[in-house]
């Protein structure tokens, strides 16, 4: 009995407890919760681009992939920029960004422009702004206007207009990239009148192998960057810009160099014509150079791509003539003889290990001829991936004017693509093992020995060099370009069922005189 009364007190106390400590565990667990409560909420720390679009007031990017287009041969993505119709327009006038004073903000947050994918401090030559646009389903980079960066603000280069006319600034709506140049740039600039049918807003203006385009303004003015100095271009480079549209193509030479401080050496030659003057470039205030502007009639100077064949019959030219394919010589008067043609003259010297006779030509000689384009409209087979060129170059201007931006220039590219298959000149100055004496059968092939324009060299009227045929792929310079690719053979891909003009030009540069001859074994697709 006194068992049973100890056990039920022992219980009844138990559950007491259990009762009376519930609400206090209640009270704790609400005490947590309000704890909790008092913390500051988490904020998360602003970004530079966070920083940048709350100053400007309209959306950046940092990432190049935002843009959808590659940096350009030669330049670098600094950063890209959104606006709309009404807050392009300020490229027109007095856009600018002080990055010093979001600098000081990022290091209030323990940052730095560096930190966050912006590094300004290798900006050494160029800055220019560019327009992305849609081209025919790719994107593509239309020159807007140039920039300047003095180490805090970078702000429109107020020169642009007076220097470059009214080709440069605002492209309408749409993202905005900045580059900033690796190599030495300047800028080619001109007018351009359409040819028939043709409005002058339609023309496609590129200078090949940079990248970028442009469209000329209701007066004709055009402007683009261009590369002008490098390794192997020392004082600057001969460049061809081109000029296309649905029913003309044309093509322009310039030296992309400082005419004050390289005037053009064969003018100041000995046996220079009185009428052989250096056209004056121009310069910004930051040095940077602008060449000598020129003009172009694609009516008169332009060609209209021919209807695309089916098959590339002659494109070997063992037919002994030029059938199938077309040109057009450009120059102040008729010249002595034909500027395009095919020989068999001294073939095995100029194509070792070459299994055909016959190859064409395509030259500056003449009276006054300043280019000199061969063309032809091809659909390419089926099952094919690249169209292959097997060529030569051959020149009067090496070796006294090598090294020159006022050398001679081979060009040869697809209408509508951005890039050259080739381009060659004498002026790679780190690359003058490329070139080799004229085998003396070969010294007088592409009528240079009628030529007017080849008799102010001291040699005569024949060719001085041409290009080496390398052993092997590797060490062969008759690839795309003086500086890399080299092989023996130049490329450049197709897709089958595409129909493409492949155009070859030859012009002088600066000068009508000294001539250079392309010389092109065969084009096939493979």
């Amino acid at each position: 009995m006194f068992l049973r009364k100890i056990l039920a007190i022992f219980i009844a106390a138990t559950f007491g407890l259990i009762l009376f400590s519930a609400p206090f565990a209640c009270v704790g667990s609400s005490g947590d919760d309000d704890e909790e409560d008092d913390e500051e909420p988490y904020v998360e720390t602003p970004t530079l681009v966070d920083e940048l679009e709350k100053m400007t007031g309209y959306p950046w990017s940092l990432d190049e992939g935002d843009i959808g287009a590659e940096s350009p041969r030669g330049w670098t993505f600094l950063f890209a920029i959104q606006l709309s119709q009404e807050l392009a327009e300020i490229i027109d006038g007095d856009w600018s960004v002080d990055f010093d004073e979001v600098e000081d903000t990022m290091a209030a947050l323990g940052s730095s422009l560096k930190k966050e994918g912006l590094d300004l401090t290798k900006i050494d030559d160029q800055i220019i702004m560019t327009k992305v646009q849609n081209i025919e389903g790719e994107t593509r980079l239309r020159f807007a206007t140039k920039l300047t960066f003095d180490g805090d603000v970078m702000a429109v280069d107020q020169d642009s207009v007076n220097l470059l006319g009214d080709g440069v600034g605002s492209r309408g709506s749409g993202w905005y990239a900045v580059f900033y140049s690796t190599v030495q740039n300047g800028f080619i600039t001109g007018s351009v009148a359409p040819c028939a049918g043709v409005e002058v807003s339609d023309i496609l203006v590129t200078a090949l192998g940079t990248g970028f385009y442009t469209r000329p303004a209701p007066s004709g003015r055009f402007a683009l960057p261009a590369a002008q100095e490098d390794e192997t271009h020392l004082s600057g480079r001969p460049l061809v810009a081109v000029f296309q549209a649905d029913e003309c193509v044309g093509t322009l030479p310039y030296a992309m160099t400082d005419s004050t401080l390289f005037p053009n050496p064969k003018c100041e030659s000995a046996g220079a014509p009185g009428d052989c003057i250096t056209a004056q470039s121009l310069s910004f205030d930051d040095g940077t150079t602008v060449a000598a502007a020129q003009f172009i009639n694609l009516a008169d100077d332009g060609f209209t791509p021919p209807a695309a064949q089916a098959d590339c019959a002659n494109c070997d030219f063992e037919t002994g003539d030029a059938s199938g394919w077309e040109y057009i010589a450009v120059g102040e008067s008729e010249t002595a003889q034909g500027c395009f043609g095919v020989a068999d003259t001294a073939y095995e010297d100029l194509f070792p290990g070459g299994d055909e006779s016959y190859y064409a030509y395509i030259t500056t000689g003449g009276e006054g001829l300043r280019s000199c384009a061969a063309y032809r409209s091809l659909t390419v087979p089926e099952n094919a991936s690249e169209i292959v060129i097997r060529y030569d170059f051959a020149t009067q201007e090496y070796p006294d004017f090598f090294g020159s931006a006022y050398s001679d220039v081979f060009t040869a590219f697809v209408v509508g693509e951005f890039g050259p298959i080739i381009e060659r000149s004498a002026t790679d100055q780190a690359l003058v093992q490329d070139f080799i004496d004229m085998p003396q059968a070969a010294q007088a092939i592409a009528g240079i020995a009628e030529s007017t324009d080849a008799s102010y060299s001291e040699g005569g009227a024949v060719f001085n060099a041409h290009l080496r045929f390398g052993e092997s792929d590797e060490d062969s310079p008759r690839g795309s370009f003086a500086n890399d690719h080299l092989g023996q053979y130049a490329s450049w891909p197709v897709t089958p069922g595409q129909e493409i003009t492949i155009v070859f030009v030859i012009s002088d540069v600066g000068d009508a005189y000294w001539d250079s001859a392309a010389l092109i074994d065969s084009v096939s697709f493979q």
